[in-house]
C-alpha cells in the first residue's frame, strides 16, 4: 500500500508508504494522496491532516525518475502530471482544514511541495529541502509558485536556482519549519499540535485559515469585506455559541462543528 490513510482522534493521517524507494512518487501514490486529500478534507470527523513520509530516511524524494525516465515522451507521462496538479491546484479549493507535516529525513522536489502545502512544519534534525530539478534540466513547477510566498524572494531563489539542499538548521533559520527535533519527537509533537488545534472550534480554525489565505491572495478591502461576511455567519453557529457559554461556565468546551 503505496499510501496509508488513518484517522484517530479527529486527527486524519495521510502516510506516504514508499520508504524502499524513499518515499518516491509515482503516479500510483499522487493519486492515492490526491483522493485521501480529497477526502479527509470533506470528512466532518476529521478537524486536522497530518502527513508524514514511513520509515527513518525521507519525508519524499520526490517524483521516482525510474518511473519518469522509463515513461518520460510516453502518453503515460500525463497520467502522472494531471493527478499531481490536481493535488497541488487542489490544494486552495479543497483543503482549508489545517495541515500539519512531520518531515524526517528528505523533502525533494515534489516532496518539497508536498511538504510546503502544510501549514505547520516540523522537522528532524537530519532533514534536507531542496529543489533539484534545475540540476537534471528541469524547472520546478508549482515549488516555484509556493517558495517565494513562504520565503523572502532571495532566499527562494537561492534554493530554486541552485538546485542545492539546505539542512535543518538553515530552514529553521529561515522560517520554512516551526521546529527542528531528534527523529524520534517529530511525529509526537506533530501529534501533540495537532491534537492542540483540535481543541479549539474547528469552524473557527477553518476560517481562521481562510481568512489568512484570503488576504494573500485578494487586494486588503476584498479579503476584509469577505472576512466581516464570514464571522458574520460563523456567529450563527452553535460552537459561536458553545465557546462563550463555556468560558462563562468554566469548563472546556464541546465544539461539534456544527
Amino acid at each position: 500500500m503505496s499510501l496509508i490513510v488513518e484517522k484517530k482522534d479527529k486527527v486524519g493521517y495521510l502516510t506516504l508508504n514508499r520508504p524502499e524507494v524513499l518515499n518516491a512518487l509515482d503516479s500510483d501514490l499522487i493519486r492515492k494522496l490526491w483522493q485521501g486529500w480529497v477526502d479527509l478534507g470533506d470528512d466532518p470527523d476529521v478537524w486536522v491532516v497530518l502527513i508524514t513520509g514511513a520509515g527513518e530516511k525521507a519525508f519524499s524524494v520526490g517524483r521516482d525518475l525510474k518511473k519518469y525516465g522509463q515513461e518520460q515522451g510516453t502518453p503515460r507521462m500525463g497520467q502522472i502530471f494531471e493527478p499531481l496538479h490536481q493535488f497541488t491546484a487542489g490544494h486552495a479549493a479543497k483543503m482549508y482544514k489545517p495541515v500539519v507535516a512531520a518531515i524526517k529525513g528528505y523533502a525533494l522536489g515534489w516532496g518539497f511541495t508536498i511538504a510546503l502545502l502544510a501549514d505547520i512544519r516540523i522537522a528532524s534534525e537530519d532533514s534536507s529541502f531542496g529543489f533539484p530539478e534545475v540540476q537534471v534540466g528541469m524547472p520546478t513547477g508549482v515549488g516555484s509558485l509556493l517558495l517565494p510566498r513562504t520565503l523572502s524572494w532571495c532566499h527562494a531563489m537561492d534554493i530554486l536556482l541552485t538546485g542545492e539542499k539546505i539542512d535543518a538548521a538553515e530552514a529553521y533559520r529561515m522560517g520554512l519549519v516551526n521546529r527542528v527535533l531528534p527523529k524520534s519527537e517529530v511525529l509526537p509533537y506533530a501529534e501533540k499540535v495537532a491534537r492542540k488545534i483540535c481543541a479549539n472550534g474547528p469552524l473557527a480554525v477553518k476560517a481562521t485559515k481562510r481568512i489568512a489565505r484570503m488576504g494573500l491572495e485578494m487586494p486588503f478591502e476584498s479579503a476584509r469585506q469577505s472576512m466581516e461576511m464570514l464571522r458574520y455567519i460563523l456567529q450563527l453557529s452553535e460552537d459561536a455559541k458553545e465557546g462563550p457559554r463555556a468560558f462563562v461556565e468554566r469548563r472546556k468546551p464541546t465544539y461539534k462543528g456544527e
